[in-house]
């Protein structure tokens, strides 16, 4: 009897041995590939960028919001940065300043997808109006930043014959 009892014993030990041999097998494999998904995610960032969608809801979020009367001739505007998983925008308004009524006139999507800040006398903004080039008509200044944290300071000019804000370069603005 005790020559079975040992049998048995043997054979339980071998039996967990094996068990734990699978449970290792099971978790090393999926260690290896959660860490190769990880590496194809870095390598690739229209991968991570599928995988964050997949992830997180397209929700809309109002990052700041100016009005300014542009031209000095009470054509007031309200322009609202807004930021989505795949984009950041700026949506331009008519504003009426008696009923504080707006109405929507156009958007202009940003070159880059993260949102900036700049130093604006003295206090730390992402959006703002300046009259940059002193023609007494205020340009939009939207800092953002590009998928390598490069900054960019973009600045958009109002054309008041077409009604919209067209995109500077540097070399437009002569200070």
């Amino acid at each position: 009897m005790s020559k079975y009892i040992v049998s048995v014993k043997k054979q339980i030990f071998e039996y967990l041995a094996v068990e734990k041999n699978k449970n290792f097998v099971a978790a090393f494999g999926g260690l290896f590939l959660i860490l190769l998904l990880l590496i194809v995610a870095n390598l690739a960032p229209s991968v991570k960028e599928k995988i964050f969608s997949l992830l997180v809801e397209n929700e809309r979020q109002v990052l700041n919001v100016v009005e300014a009367d542009i031209t000095g001739k009470n054509e007031w505007l309200s322009v609202v940065k807004v930021k989505t998983v795949d984009s950041l925008s700026l949506e331009i308004y008519d504003l009426d300043r008696k009923t504080q009524n707006t109405t929507f006139k156009y958007r202009v999507i940003l070159p880059d997808k993260k949102d900036g800040y700049f130093n604006y006398h003295g206090n730390a903004t992402n959006l703002a109006f300046e009259d940059l080039d002193g023609d007494q008509v205020q340009e939009i200044i939207a800092p953002s930043f590009d998928n390598n944290l490069i900054p960019r300071l973009n600045i958009y000019k109002y054309d008041p014959s077409l009604q919209v804000f067209v995109k500077l370069n540097s070399d437009s603005i002569k200070f």
